[in-house]
């Protein structure tokens, strides 16, 4: 099996839905243990909203999502069912696909999908339909005695 040419496509549950639901609940977790102490909070107390959105900033515009999505582009740009997949799946926030692809470019924005995310693709927006996304996990096709291997 080695030299063939592996397609790690992650497009079943959450993962079908957000390219990246485990920063998404990173993020949630901050802001819900913020939420929780924030009854009690007097003052200056008020300052450790700092913290969930430290997290924030860092997932969104440093450490997080940039350097992934970079690297998948990089890696799988060549693979159609993995632009699909970018096209039809928020990159943060848990939605599904056909809502995803119903949105226009302004509201895809303000849900996170950044052109820093994407150097040299077009803005997203609304995009027809893909069968393999709405019917369940998503099958790549490729020409005759071709062998690709998934991890």
């Amino acid at each position: 099996q080695q030299g063939r040419p592996r397609i790690p496509l992650l497009d079943t549950g959450l993962w079908a839905h957000s390219r990246h639901p485990n920063y998404f609940g990173e993020i949630l977790l901050w802001f819900g243990v913020f939420t929780s102490a924030s009854s009690v909070f007097t003052g200056w107390q008020w300052m450790t909203v700092g913290g969930p959105l430290f997290v924030l900033l860092l997932l969104l515009f440093v450490s997080g999502l940039p350097l992934l999505e970079k690297s998948q582009w990089e890696k799988y740009r060549h693979i159609p069912a993995f632009l699909v997949y970018r096209q039809s799946v928020s990159p943060l926030v848990p939605m599904p696909p056909a809502l995803w692809r119903a949105l226009p470019a302004p509201i895809q924005l303000l849900l996170f999908e950044f052109p820093m995310y994407s150097p040299g693709v077009p803005m997203p927006g609304p995009h027809p339909p893909h069968a393999s996304l709405d019917k369940g996990p998503m099958v790549l096709v490729t020409p005759p005695n071709t062998t690709i291997g998934v991890m």
